[in-house]
């Protein structure tokens, strides 16, 4: 598991190591699945993320004891995990959208008793606010 901060993705329990494979391909890669994992918060993609590194940098180790160079290994083990928009929807299926619209609801609610708060304040502390208020609509 890879626990991500401000300071971006720290050591991965048990190797130690950092994960690695920061080529501008993979970054394209990333980017395309984020941009297809919609229900998913942003530690979870996170994670995701730095496991699928972490993958890709243990498949390229491996490609790289019989490519000579690195980076043909890189994009060959890139290659290999497959289609970034299948791979997104995949995971996408694995996140309930009920927590997703929960939250929305959760944010409207707080915006209308905020609105609400403020029109009592108004009203509690410029009593022609009303009168006012009224006015236009």
């Amino acid at each position: 598991m890879v626990r991500t901060g401000a300071r971006g993705p720290e050591k991965v329990q048990g190797t130690g190591q950092t994960p690695k494979f920061r080529g501008p391909a993979a970054e394209r890669f990333f980017a395309d699945l984020r941009a297809h994992i919609p229900r998913a918060t942003g530690r979870e993609l996170a994670a995701i993320e730095a496991e699928l590194r972490c993958h890709l940098e243990d498949a390229a180790e491996a490609l790289g004891r019989t490519l000579p160079d690195p980076a043909q290994a890189e994009e060959q083990a890139l290659r290999a995990l497959g289609d970034p928009a299948a791979i997104g929807a995949a995971l996408n299926a694995q996140f309930s959208p009920f927590w997703l619209w929960l939250a929305r609801l959760a944010r409207l609610v707080c915006a209308v008793a905020a609105l609400g708060l403020i029109y009592a304040l108004l009203d509690r502390f410029c009593p022609p606010f009303h009168l006012w208020a009224l006015k236009w609509m």
